[in-house]
């Protein structure tokens, strides 16, 4: 996915995702320094980086895993996230 991102990316906003399958935010981000000449922003919630991508002047867009997405509707909608068995 990084190759087709990096053709629309302004910027990059790592977050953590409450999957233990996933790469953690700090790993991604030392991967795509190497890989991308935009800023690459890690930030220790969702939360937090949801915020300062809509502070940011350029459109988001919010890709990763089926729990990431999971996370952000329950933050958006302001409701408890869903339990998998996974």
């Amino acid at each position: 996915m990084i190759p087709v991102f990096r053709e629309i990316a302004g910027e990059w906003h790592l977050v953590p995702c409450s999957s233990p399958r996933i790469m953690p935010a700090e790993d991604m981000g030392a991967l795509l320094k190497n890989l991308v000449s935009e800023p690459v922003f890690i930030h220790s919630s969702l939360s937090e980086g949801l915020r300062k991508a809509a502070d940011s002047s350029l459109p988001a867009l919010a890709a990763g895993s089926l729990f990431l997405l999971g996370d952000l509707k329950a933050l958006l909608r302001r409701t408890e996230k869903r339990s998998t068995s996974q």
